[in-house]
Order: C-alpha cells, then sequence, then structure tokens
C-alpha cells in the first residue's frame, strides 16, 4: 500500500513539475522571448504603414526609372520618323517643284530674232528701212506679244539707247500672238534721211553706225512674262551688202 502511494505521489509531483512553465509563461505581462518575441516583431513590421511607402519606393523608383528610359527611347524614335517624314515631304516637294519647272521650260514660248536686214540702199537723203524677224521657236504659243524699236544714227552705239528694265520699249509698239514655229516681221522706219557721203563713207569705215534697237515682251501659256531685247548694227565692210550683226550689247533673252 505504501509502495503504491508513493508512486502516485512521484507521478502527481511530475505533472506539476511539467505545467509549472506553461502557467508561468501564460501570467499576463510576461515578455515573449524566442522565435515568438521574432514573430512579434515582424507582426509590427509589416502593420506599419511606413514601412510599406518605403518598401513601394524600393520597388517603384527603379521601375519609373526604367519607364521612363523607355519612352526617352521611343520619343527619339518618333523624332527621329518625323524628321525622315519631313525630309522625305521635301525631297519629293523638291521633285515636284524642279518637274514643274522643267516642263515649263520644255513647253513654253522662245522668242528670238531671227534677221534684221536693211531694206534701202546706203544713199543720201534715203530714210533707212531695217526689217527684223522674230520666231516662235517654242512648244507653245506666245501671247500678248509686243514688239518695240526704233532706228538710231550715231558715232556708235549709245547704251543709253537700247532696252533696258527701266526702258523696256522704244518706239511705238504692236501686240499679237506668235504661235510655236511662226514668225513676225516688224519693220522700222528711220526719223533722218542719210545726210551726206561723209555719213555714208563713215559708216563703211567703222567710225559711223545705223542701228535698230527694241525689245519683245510676251508671256506663255503658264502666264509668266518673258521679255527679249535685240540690238543690230550696219557698219564697216559689210554695209555696202546691208548685212547688220549683232552688238556688243542689247540682245538678252530670259
Amino acid at each position: 500500500m505504501s509502495t503504491d502511494q508513493s508512486k502516485r505521489d512521484s507521478i502527481t509531483k511530475a505533472a506539476k513539475d511539467a505545467s509549472q512553465p506553461l502557467l508561468e509563461s501564460s501570467k499576463p505581462g510576461a515578455k515573449p522571448t524566442g522565435e515568438k518575441q521574432q514573430t512579434a516583431n515582424e507582426s509590427r513590421i509589416l502593420k506599419n504603414p511606413q514601412w510599406w511607402q518605403a518598401w513601394a519606393a524600393v520597388v517603384l523608383v527603379p521601375v519609373g526609372i526604367y519607364a521612363l528610359w523607355v519612352y526617352r527611347g521611343q520619343l527619339d524614335e518618333m523624332r527621329k520618323s518625323t524628321q525622315a517624314a519631313t525630309d522625305a515631304a521635301k525631297v519629293a516637294k523638291d521633285s515636284i517643284t524642279f518637274a514643274k519647272e522643267t516642263a515649263h521650260l520644255d513647253q513654253r514660248a522662245w522668242l528670238t530674232i531671227r534677221s534684221a536686214t536693211m531694206k534701202t540702199p546706203l544713199a543720201v537723203g534715203q530714210r533707212p528701212v531695217i526689217e527684223v524677224r522674230v520666231e516662235n521657236t517654242g512648244r507653245t504659243p506666245a501671247l500678248n506679244t509686243e514688239s518695240a524699236g526704233a532706228i538710231l544714227s550715231y558715232e556708235s552705239i549709245r547704251p543709253g539707247t537700247l532696252p533696258s528694265r527701266d526702258r523696256p520699249f522704244v518706239g511705238e509698239a504692236s501686240r499679237s500672238i506668235i504661235g510655236p514655229g511662226a514668225g513676225e516681221t516688224s519693220i522700222f522706219y528711220a526719223t533722218e534721211p542719210i545726210r551726206d557721203e561723209a555719213q555714208i563713207q563713215g559708216i563703211r569705215e567703222e567710225g559711223w553706225v545705223i542701228y535698230v534697237a527694241g525689245s519683245v515682251r510676251y508671256d506663255d501659256i503658264f502666264g509668266n512674262h518673258h521679255r527679249t531685247t535685240f540690238c543690230y548694227g550696219l557698219s564697216g565692210k559689210e554695209a555696202d551688202h546691208l548685212r547688220l550683226s549683232g552688238c556688243l550689247e542689247g540682245n538678252t533673252a530670259d
């Protein structure tokens, strides 16, 4: 009996000793230790909004930098594409302009002086008459053609008597249309006759000259304005053959 009682007492004491730490750890105000302490700290960190903000900053800043880098690359490519498109449009515009100008040059009217001929002989008292032949060597008509000129006689050709932008016409003008391959002859009359044999001899010896100067203004079918000026003189050995030659100045075309 005493032996059984002793065993029961030993078991009861062991149970009390085993349950003692649980009772002590469950007392109010007891501080957690070990793994429980670490778990509690982690829980407090996860519940702290500042920690979440810091974590978001760490994650989002690199993402933002990468997004900016990608956007910058796309913007550069867009700029390159825009510049390429602008350059291509300019090249296309220049090509169209060049083709248009080339077509105008190829199809426009061109009025040139074919010949200038003295129709009267060199004789005292004779008033010189000179014919000037204008031809259209272009492919389309010359519109609103105005021809004007005059016969002049001096010791030499005077530049102030030649047509210029400030003085586009000399003499009276006439207006007409000259088709492609066609021409027109203008006749000019001197206002004064040949005075004497000395003047005729001066013409032969290149000490005097009779010349016709004038201009032809016209429009092409594209609405552009053009002008041809002319100057032909009679002087020197060819005077008796009534052959006029081009002056050193006064012959232009545009």
